[in-house]
């Protein structure tokens, strides 16, 4: 009977019975806190990393992580760069003109200029500069072709292609020119 009486207790007493609760209970954890401990594990994820670790560690967990960081450190930087070339031409290819002046972006990030090919380097301005035309960037298209005539004066397709981007964008004096 006593029990009863208890559950009456807040009737007679004004107060309303503690609401119960239903779900998890709150974690003691701060959203900061949750959101910097995912952060931390999905930067070990090889999908997720912004960085190659040091060193690739221990087990097989770390496998993904060894096999990117030989990819990285083996491929001298003229072969990764005409890999990302090949890669731009099959965008380019396919209509993916967005994705193939992202290529030829990333080819030109690396240090070519050493291994003195300049018609790799040529190259790789006057495809981003057909994809930029492409895409109407013709801005871009302008400078990938100054670029390409500093190194090789009286390029036929980089005069072509700045003379097509200066039409386009109704300089017909500067496209006269080239």
């Amino acid at each position: 009977m006593a029990d009863s009486n208890s559950n009456n207790d807040s009737a007679t007493t004004g107060t309303a019975p503690a609401p119960a609760i239903i779900g998890p209970e709150p974690s003691p954890i701060s959203s900061e806190e949750r959101r910097a401990k995912l952060e931390k594990d999905l930067a070990r994820i090889p999908l997720f990393m912004t960085q190659l670790p040091d060193s690739a560690g221990d087990g097989d967990e770390n496998a993904a992580v060894a096999a990117l960081q030989t990819l990285v450190s083996d491929e001298p930087p003229e072969q990764m760069a005409r890999l990302l070339k090949d890669e731009g031409n099959v965008c380019f290819k396919r209509g993916r003109f967005a994705d193939a002046a992202t290529a030829y972006t990333n080819a030109l990030t690396y240090d070519i200029d050493d291994v003195g090919d300049s018609d790799l380097r040529v190259s790789l301005l006057l495809n981003r500069a057909a994809a930029n035309l492409a895409l109407h960037n013709h801005g871009l298209v302008l400078r990938d072709c100054a670029d390409a005539l500093r190194i090789r004066p009286r390029s036929p397709k980089a005069l072509y292609r700045a003379a097509r981007a200066c039409v386009a964008l109704d300089k017909f004096d500067e496209a006269d020119e080239c």
